[in-house]
């Protein structure tokens, strides 16, 4: 009689997945590959039963980054060919960071009618489209004049530490914005962790504009997300010189008594510091006035003073120092002169 014959099939496929997505480095989703997509693709071992579509699970849930494809209705994915079933998921910057994602295939079917292996799930790649930011900006005066906090002529270095979020690749001397100085470029250094640049940066000369740094968004992670661009709390700075101090001579010809008096006022800024200087014929006598609230301050000299000077014509000239410590020129001298002999009479 004659015979018929059948093939008998009782093995599951086996499934194999690789996940790529549109930019280098693949493995890494990173803020690059944003409005791209990621291709998750399916390899079975045997020719598949392509009315049936698989279903694939991602986990941990990444949906805020990775948005299904559908082909049609409430289909995501498609038989490229027999053995080989393609997924697309669009990419969303969600400012994530998630080690590990797996994705897991199930519900294929063979030519055959037997369901597939149960899928052993492995890492496809990571998201990371969490930009770095700037956790802190510190700044240091260094070697203040003063505790005013302050930068003047006598303190024009500031050095900043930057703390990183999470390590970055580098940080250039073009890496970084400075308004009211310059970046001291030698000064610039990174850790060896990458999560801390040190610079020092010199205020302008003659200027009053504050002290502000940036670290620019040219600074990427480790993954290549830009940084996020903040400022550094602003430093004051005044670095303008004040004008020379006024001299005013009220009394051209003094006596001692009318030099302990006060023959002349100077005029300084408020606050400042105001050195007197006189040039006698004797001798010279330097004075500290203070400044006070900017008007003008009577100096007398002591009976010493008057002394050290000798009778004669007295030159006065004098310099401030403002109340952040910069320098003036010197005034233009003032004369008077000194006459301390007591006039003899003969009869």
């Amino acid at each position: 009689s004659s015979s018929d014959s059948f093939e008998l099939d009782t093995v599951a496929p086996v499934a194999d997945i690789a996940a790529a997505d549109d930019v280098a480095s693949t493995g890494v989703v990173t803020d690059a590959d944003a409005g791209g997509s990621v291709t998750v693709t399916v390899s079975f071992d045997e020719d598949m039963d392509q009315s049936v579509i698989p279903s694939l699970a991602l986990s941990p849930d990444v949906t805020s980054s990775l948005a299904p494809v559908e082909v049609s209705a409430g289909v995501v994915g498609q038989w490229d060919d027999a053995r080989t079933f393609i997924a697309e998921y669009t990419v969303t910057d969600a400012e994530v960071d998630v080690d590990a994602v797996s994705i897991d295939v199930s519900g294929a079917k063979d030519v055959a009618g037997n369901v597939q292996a149960t899928y052993t799930t492995e890492t496809e790649f990571n998201i990371d489209t969490l930009n770095p930011d700037v956790v802190t900006y510190s700044s240091e005066i260094i070697a203040p004049n003063l505790t005013d906090g302050v930068s003047s002529d006598a303190d024009r270095i500031v050095e900043y530490t930057v703390d990183f979020s999470e390590p970055v690749q580098s940080v250039v001397a073009e890496d970084i914005s400075v308004t009211g100085g310059r970046l001291i470029t030698d000064t610039l250094q990174l850790n060896a962790e990458g999560t801390q640049a040190v610079f020092r940066v010199e205020a302008t000369d003659n200027s009053e504009v504050s002290l502000v740094v940036s670290v620019l968004g040219t600074v990427k992670d480790l993954e290549g997300n830009a940084l996020d661009v903040t400022s550094s709390t602003p430093v004051a700075v005044d670095t303008v010189n004040p004008a020379a101090p006024v001299i005013a001579v009220s009394d051209s010809d003094a006596t001692d008594p009318e030099a302990g008096a006060g023959v002349f006022s100077v005029t300084g800024e408020a606050g400042s510091s105001i050195e007197v200087t006189l040039q006698g014929a004797g001798g010279t006598v330097v004075k500290v006035v203070d400044g006070a609230d900017g008007s003008a301050q009577t100096v007398t000299l002591s009976p010493e003073d008057v002394v050290a000077l000798g009778d004669g014509t007295v030159q006065v000239s004098a310099a401030q120092t403002d109340e952040h410590g910069n320098l003036s020129v010197s005034s233009s001298a003032s004369f008077f002169e000194l006459d301390t002999v007591a006039p003899v009479a003969d009869i």
